[in-house]
């Protein structure tokens, strides 16, 4: 995605071309699946050990299509996306800890459970129903469908950051 929407000279223009065309033919998909999916999940029916980053994660392929061709069902798939982890899905509650309806209150992971701390920190997205969306239990042990992972909450983050208004966050009084 650098490549293709950077604006450094020394680039192959076939190259930049053939990933632009690319990136887009992957969000028409996504969007046009996310369309189809009953909770506009952009991945349909495919669910694997931490589908819920790959959810948060085909934001950085609609985004870079919205870039590289404008296009409202792009952003309206990237919403529909969100949707789905913070409470559209089979269970109606939301997959990031701390957020929302009937959030996680037991993820998988070490940190907290060290010393029996119990109390897992706001913000953790889980990895989700595996083998099916049904699969889905809030039970610490329950690595399978319960663990946290840095790379989904990375994407978690990247997929909320082109929802920010620029001016809605003053850098310069935030450090104050």
């Amino acid at each position: 995605y650098g490549y293709a929407l950077s604006d450094r000279p020394a680039r192959d223009p076939r190259l930049v071309e053939r990933v632009r065309r690319d990136v887009v033919r992957t969000a028409d998909e996504l969007a046009a699946r996310s369309l189809a999916h009953g909770y506009g999940r952009p991945l349909g029916e495919r669910y694997y050990w931490g589908c819920n980053g790959g959810v948060a994660r085909t934001a950085l392929t609609l985004e870079a299509a919205r870039r590289i061709a404008p296009d409202p069902r792009y952003r309206a798939a990237q919403l529909r996306s969100l949707d789905y982890l913070f409470g559209r899905n089979y269970y109606g509650r939301c997959f990031v800890r701390g957020l929302g309806f009937d959030p996680p209150r037991r993820p998988h992971d070490r940190r907290n459970s060290i010393g029996g701390a119990n109390r897992p920190w706001p913000g953790y997205l889980v990895g989700g129903g595996w083998p099916k969306a049904t699969d889905w239990r809030d039970e610490e042990a329950n690595y399978r469908t319960n663990e946290i992972a840095i790379n989904w909450n990375g994407a978690l983050v990247y997929a909320l950051a082109p929802l920010v208004e620029p001016d809605t966050f003053d850098l310069a009084r935030a450090n104050k």
